[in-house]
């Protein structure tokens, strides 16, 4: 007899899957359809994605990574924490495309073909290094500081939907980013 949470990776009939994926879960002795519950929670994990993007597409995307990664882990080990559980992992979805998408922005594209004068390789360069230094001072904060900041100063987001995101309360995410501030001020202006 298998144990409570024990996971199977067995496939459903008449349902498609992807390869790898796990789309049922054996939770107390009984078998659960983790597509069913990916449906019936899609909406909250949806609402708290599009609270981090503000951006329908961008959380349409992100949510069809956070399901291929549903399906491949399967789920936690108590059915009740399922909820809670794919939000979590469609937040990290969204968490891990926007550190993408703040290395990206941290390039310089330097396509001799459409520089026009040597001027505008200078302002960029030194565009640049002030870019990087920047970089390098805000990663030398705190995690939770620097979410806060990129979050506030990047996405300019609300207090209340940095909260959200960090879960906590609206004085802590305001105190993490004032914090932050304070923080880069000393490094910039010693």
């Amino acid at each position: 007899m298998a144990a409570p949470g024990d996971r199977l990776t067995s496939q459903l009939p008449e349902r498609a899957t992807i390869q790898g994926a796990v789309t049922a879960i054996l939770w107390d002795d009984s078998l659960v359809d983790v597509s069913a519950l990916i449906s019936q929670h899609y909406d909250y994990a949806f609402a708290r994605v599009y609270r981090f993007t503000r951006n329908v597409e961008a959380a349409e995307d992100i949510m069809q990574e956070a399901v291929i990664k549903v399906l491949r882990l399967g789920g936690p080990d108590d059915p009740s924490k399922f909820k809670q559980w794919f939000a979590v992992v469609a937040i990290n979805c969204a968490k891990n495309e926007y550190r993408k998408r703040d290395h990206q922005r941290n390039r310089v594209d330097l396509d001799l073909d459409k520089v026009e004068a040597g001027e505008r390789i200078v302002a960029d360069t030194v565009e640049y290094v002030s870019r990087e230094i920047m970089r390098k001072f805000v990663e030398s904060l705190p995690p939770r500081q620097q979410m806060a900041f990129r979050m506030r100063i990047h996405d300019d987001m609300a207090f209340v939907d940095i909260a959200e995101i960090m879960n906590c309360c609206y004085d802590t995410a305001k105190a993490n980013y004032q914090q932050a501030v304070q923080k880069l001020r000393r490094l910039l202006c010693p």
